[in-house]
């Protein structure tokens, strides 16, 4: 996140983060970090994407956890 920014940070957790990010575009809110269809792969599996409505708050919406299939129980 870029310094200097006001507004709130919120999180959003979604099976579907390609098309929320999509919704969230669509209703004025811009992308921040790259395509939509490129969303972020984490290191739990996941995905995640950065978004900042008109009113300076930045999303962060990202699929569930999903562990490794390579961790024991």
């Amino acid at each position: 996140l870029k310094s200097g920014m006001n507004g709130s940070v919120f999180t959003l957790q979604t099976d579907d983060v390609e098309t929320a990010v999509d919704k969230a575009v669509a209703a004025g809110a811009v992308l921040d970090g790259g395509e939509a269809d490129e969303a972020e792969r984490t290191c739990f599996g996941g995905r995640t994407a950065f978004v900042k409505d008109p009113y300076g708050n930045v999303w962060v919406i990202a699929s569930p956890f999903q562990p490794s299939p390579d961790v024991a129980a």
